[in-house]
């Protein structure tokens, strides 16, 4: 038995629709490329990764720099210092999702690489 959805869908044909017949091809097929990972809700996940560094380094410079006595470089210095031992812990979903994604780009990139070489070897 097949599943419905609210909509009405449902996964597989129709109960009163044939089958559509497999092409026939001389040469073998070539593996589908890893599909592309849905983005995360609110953008691609290396531009969040990026965007919660960002504050998260801001959040920890604004303080050594306003209310302690530390200025200027050695403040943004510090600050990158803490902000980078923290984010190990605190963004540690966020950065696995980010080289998952870009994992998954390089991967499709690859896949078409080699697809490009095998039909350059048929020619």
């Amino acid at each position: 038995m097949t599943p419905t959805y609210r909509d009405g869908m449902t996964d597989g044909p129709a109960p009163d629709t044939p089958a559509a017949p497999a092409p026939e091809s001389s040469t073998p097929a070539a593996p589908d490329p890893p599909e592309a990972p849905a983005p995360a809700r609110g953008g691609h996940p290396v531009l969040r990764y990026t965007a919660w560094r960002v504050l998260l380094l801001v959040a920890v410079w604004a303080p050594l720099q306003f209310l302690t006595p530390l200025r200027g470089v050695l403040a943004i210095v510090l600050a990158f210092l803490i902000s980078g031992a923290i984010s190990l812990f605190v963004l540690d979903r966020q950065r696995e999702r980010a080289g998952r994604s870009v994992g998954g780009y390089f991967g499709r990139l690859n896949a078409r690489i080699e697809e490009s070489k095998r039909a350059e070897d048929v020619d």
